[in-house]
């Protein structure tokens, strides 16, 4: 059966674009399968090895020149029982497949459950967002004299060592990325947290600054916040009393 992973094609439709968008709509996605070949049942439907070669040249040739940005280490072809196109979850969205010159925003597809769907403003604005921050997170620090006091302090409580080349912090030349400069105790950013009165922003009743690893100040923020909070106790009659926080903690 179809989902958000699995595609069934009988064969590539005469308007090819159509099953570009699908591949698009995996890229965008999570990855997925195209079985072509295959009825909406999922049957085999038997075609010579003629056309299988057919499928093989015209898809080998979209994966070096249909698509934007290059997918060619993204999808495989495979030819054993049914014809299998492999689409990975792609790294540098959102892609779309090229009509004509320059950016193709009605080439851009997402998977939505069985479904492909054109993608909306906000969806493709939401995408290259993401891919610039993952971009930014592999650049080269300026900063290369970091430490991660912190971090090993905190994956030591859960009996974890600390290994900056297995997390990703490292680049090719073995020099920290911007990635390990946030998790550092050098960490350059700083989160401001405050609190109001009531609705009024105008009146703080206390801020914090908080500094150091991303990680310290995440747990800072959850920490002041807390005490933040206040709790009101209503007594009713009842065995028990009824707590309240001034912000319920599922918020």
């Amino acid at each position: 059966m179809e989902n958000n992973q699995l595609e069934y094609k009988s064969d590539i439709p005469k308007k090819p674009n159509q099953l570009k968008a699908e591949i698009v709509s995996f890229l965008n996605s999570h990855g997925g399968t195209i079985l072509l070949g295959v009825d909406d049942d999922g049957n085999k439907i038997e075609h010579s090895e003629k056309r299988y070669k057919q499928w093989e040249e015209i898809i080998s040739n979209w994966i070096f020149s249909a698509f934007y940005p290059s997918v060619v280490n993204l999808i495989e072809i495979k030819i054993d029982k049914v014809f299998t196109i492999s689409v990975k979850k792609g790294t540098n969205k959102p892609y779309y497949y090229k009509d004509g010159e320059g950016f193709n925003a009605k080439g851009v597809y997402i998977r939505v459950g069985s479904t492909k769907r054109l993608a909306n403003y906000e969806e493709i604005q939401r995408m290259m967002i993401a891919s610039k921050s993952e971009e930014y997170e592999k650049l080269l620090s300026e900063n290369q004299n970091l430490t991660f006091e912190y971090v090993r302090m905190k994956l030591k409580e859960k009996d974890i060592e600390f290994d900056s080349k297995g997390s990703s912090l490292l680049n090719t030349d073995g020099k920290y990325n911007n990635a390990a400069l946030f998790l550092s105790d050098q960490n350059p950013t700083i989160s401001k947290f405050a609190v109001f009165q009531g609705t009024d922003v105008s009146i703080f009743l206390d801020k914090k600054e908080f500094t150091g690893s991303i990680m310290k100040q995440l747990d800072d923020i959850l920490y002041f916040s807390n005490l933040s909070n206040k709790k009101k106790v209503i007594i009713t009659g009842k065995p028990q009393r009824d707590e309240y926080e001034d912000i319920p903690k599922r918020a």
